[in-house]
């Protein structure tokens, strides 16, 4: 009967560009800070338990505050269309 070390709550993260989940020993609170696997780092906006030891955590950027947060849909667009260089652009043929 030894004492067990090894984390026992389970998060959920949401970003506004992935998610991620992870063990930890404690909920994180709201207004924390939080860095992604990628190395960005995020604010805590919302902290809801979803069951017994488990936690949805909501994301956003840490820069940003409620005011100045866009929506997903204008973010995922910016991201598609970054995401394709104009040269590739000229060079595809769309069929009619």
């Amino acid at each position: 009967m030894g004492v067990d070390l090894r984390p026992n709550v389970f998060l959920v993260l949401i970003f506004p560009d992935s998610s991620e989940f992870r063990w930890v020993y404690e909920p994180p609170r709201i207004g924390s800070k939080l860095k992604s696997r990628y190395g960005d780092s995020w604010r805590v906006e919302d902290v809801l338990q979803s069951g017994v030891n488990m936690y949805t955590v909501d994301c956003r950027p840490q820069n940003l505050g409620r005011a100045g947060t866009r929506d997903l849909a204008h973010d995922l667009f910016e991201r598609a269309r970054k995401a394709m260089s104009p040269q590739e652009r000229r060079r595809r043929r769309y069929l009619p």
